[in-house]
């Protein structure tokens, strides 16, 4: 999969235990080393782990599936004596206020979005619902209800001991859903023990856990509330996934396609990344089967819309042929960056910002600016904590080749050849180089435009 184009390894805390995912990382992170072996040069797969967050969950002791078919009748009860006597007509949900929240002509979502319930009355410690639309029910279903706010804790105590484990396998992405408000992730990032660097502005954070390693928090939109606190949540957090499954609940479904384009825009304009989740490539959880039409015009409209990555889940987790998947995913992605007019995205971004600018981000301009006029192959950005390689990405300019050590010279003959050896860069190629003018100046503020030579390796 490494070799097909997978970037980040997720794991899921809603499935499998503690003693499971660390088993499973271990196996990631060697199969990383022996990867990189093989190509020789470390190969940057980040691990990501997703908590549960604050869903509301069906529960019934069975091991066969119960099957909800449209038009019956159902009641769904907080009655705790039928916790483990679920049956196609009493399903216990674990909501106390389920009574209080719901009322009738209220629509309810279970697993997902698959199963549609009517609420038709309330009775007592019951809810009377119709099946609308039909389908399996399964342990520990999700239920949802739509545009109702639900008084549910955004960050719960399992999530919590989750976390601790992610602090303590030094884990690089935490996956959390169900934020709904800056000050939720405000809280979480006061449980990893966050600081903010005095050397990083106002949208770059590093987050120290016990261990002392950095951890990046992606915040998933899954919801409306989220959704009108879009601003916030970005500005919070370190990246945002669009849970487009959970969305389309939320919210009409011929309006998710404006919201995500809504969120990606917001996305690109701050410089945070955005990954688009849910349905992507369904078609392939079947070996041998061919992605539809509208799955590979969806893929690369969002790609030209500037989504950075997608997530497969069931592709992956449940496919006959999870590599398959990969590899069509990547190749359709690198159809879709070479259509993308990468000027005029430049230039929506670059007026977006507001003078007086930061140092580093005319610098950043000028680079992305000049590397088009002269058709440069590639910018090589030489930086010790890597935030001048994240200001330069903000603008998306063509591949960028970034790494770090004691001596300058040796990072950039470093990038040069790198790129030569991967087809990046040939002979007589325009490079652009962000370095700082003096060892120890403490801040990007040089700009060099260097040709690529027969002569450039690697320094022994």
């Amino acid at each position: 999969m490494m070799d097909t184009g997978m970037n980040v390894a997720r794991l899921n805390f809603s499935h499998g235990s503690h003693e499971y995912h660390a088993e499973t990382i271990k196996n990631i992170r060697t199969a990383v080393a022996n990867y990189s072996k093989k190509i020789g040069m470390t190969y940057p797969l980040a691990i990501a782990l997703d908590t549960k967050g604050p869903e509301i969950q069906l529960f019934q002791k069975f091991v066969h599936e119960l099957s909800l078919k449209r038009g019956n009748l159902v009641s769904l009860t907080v009655n705790t004596g039928y916790k483990e006597l679920v049956t196609e007509n009493m399903i216990y949900v674990d909501y106390p206020n389920l009574i209080e929240l719901t009322q009738p002509e209220d629509t309810v979502y279970v697993n997902n979005g698959n199963i549609r319930l009517l609420v038709i009355k309330i009775v007592g410690d019951e809810v009377k619902c119709s099946v609308e639309i039909s389908g399996k029910l399964t342990s520990k279903c999700n239920i949802r209800f739509p545009c109702i706010p639900v008084d549910v804790p955004e960050i719960t105590d399992d999530d919590l001991t989750d976390i601790k484990f992610t602090i303590d396998k030094k884990i690089d992405v935490l996956l959390v859903p169900g934020m709904k408000r800056r000050e939720s992730i405000k809280k979480l990032k006061d449980f990893l023990g966050s600081r903010r660097s005095l050397l990083y502005p106002r949208n770059y954070f590093i987050f120290i856990g016990s261990e002392g390693q950095q951890i990046m928090i992606v915040s998933k939109i899954d919801s409306f509330q989220s959704l009108s606190n879009i601003q916030g949540i970005v500005d919070e957090s370190d990246g945002i996934v669009i849970n487009r499954t959970a969305l389309a609940i939320d919210i009409p479904e011929e309006k998710l396609f404006l919201a995500q384009k809504s969120i990606a825009g917001y996305c690109n304009k701050v410089g945070k990344p955005v990954i688009c989740s849910s349905q992507i490539l369904e078609s392939l959880i079947l070996a041998g089967a061919q992605p539809t039409n509208s799955e590979i015009c969806d893929i690369a409209n969002a790609v030209m819309d500037g989504i950075d990555g997608f997530i497969l889940s069931r592709e992956t987790s449940m496919g006959e042929d999870p590599v398959a998947a990969i590899s069509k995913l990547s190749s359709i992605c690198r159809e879709a960056e070479a259509a993308v007019y990468q000027k005029q995205v430049f230039l929506e971004l670059s007026d977006a910002p507001l003078p007086p600018l930061e140092p580093i981000y005319s610098l950043a301009i000028s680079a992305v600016q000049i590397s088009l006029k002269c058709n440069a192959a590639a910018i090589i950005v030489l930086t010790a904590s890597g935030r001048s390689a994240k200001v330069i990405a903000k603008f998306r300019p063509r591949p960028i080749h970034y790494c770090w050590c004691k001596d300058s010279q040796d990072r950039l003959q470093f990038g040069i050849t790198w790129g030569k050896l991967n087809g990046f860069i040939r002979v007589g190629d325009a490079i652009v180089i962000l370095a700082a003018a003096r060892p120890g100046a403490g801040f990007t503020n040089f700009i060099q435009i260097v040709y690529a030579t027969e002569f450039d390796t690697i320094p022994v």
